[in-house]
């Protein structure tokens, strides 16, 4: 019975997040980057706090891996990046079927494996993760903050999923320290 509430929820979880997270990159591809503005500038939602903005960006997490464009090709550093995420994505999948048990994980692994699926994807089809929602923190006077690194639908559903994994860890997994 835990196998099939498994598999029901990676399934749910992925068909909401990745369509989510493709078409609002396929929106910002065909709505945000035909402006005129593009280059650098912002679709404001909320003054000094909210902008849209495109960036195509052929790196990831915090520019990590932006030392290797010294050494190998732009295609071979693509290659990479996918392998790499479709490996993170292997490895959840795998973690996932064979040692969760405690049914609070199931809905954050699922959110990482969807996020890593949909930035894999979305390297594959472009070339690059379309990147469009810009931060501002303005009472946290850090330049790291304003703004904060334009991300996109799956970086959120990243950085959600761990914190509820973290949660779920501290506060409702009763098995951790067995």
């Amino acid at each position: 019975m835990k196998t099939l509430k498994k598999i029901i929820t990676l399934l749910i979880t992925i068909a909401v997040i990745l369509p989510a997270d493709l078409g609002t990159k396929y929106w910002a591809e065909n709505y945000l980057k035909p402006l005129p503005w593009n280059n650098g500038h912002q679709l404001v939602v909320i003054p000094g706090f909210w902008s849209f903005c495109y960036v195509e960006n052929r790196n990831i997490g915090f520019s990590f891996l932006s030392f290797l464009d010294e050494f190998i090709s732009p295609l071979a550093k693509r290659i990479l990046i996918i392998i790499l995420q479709l490996g993170a994505a292997s490895f959840l999948a795998w973690y996932y079927f064979r040692d969760l048990h405690f049914s609070g994980y199931f809905v954050p692994v699922s959110m990482l494996i969807a996020s890593a699926l949909g930035n894999a994807l979305d390297r594959i089809i472009r070339g690059y993760v379309v990147d469009f929602v810009m931060w501002y923190a303005p009472a946290i006077p850090l330049e790291i903050f304003n703004p904060w690194p334009i991300f996109n639908i799956a970086d959120s559903m990243v950085v959600i999923g761990v914190c509820l994994l973290g949660i779920q860890y501290f506060f409702f997994d009763k098995n951790r320290h067995a």
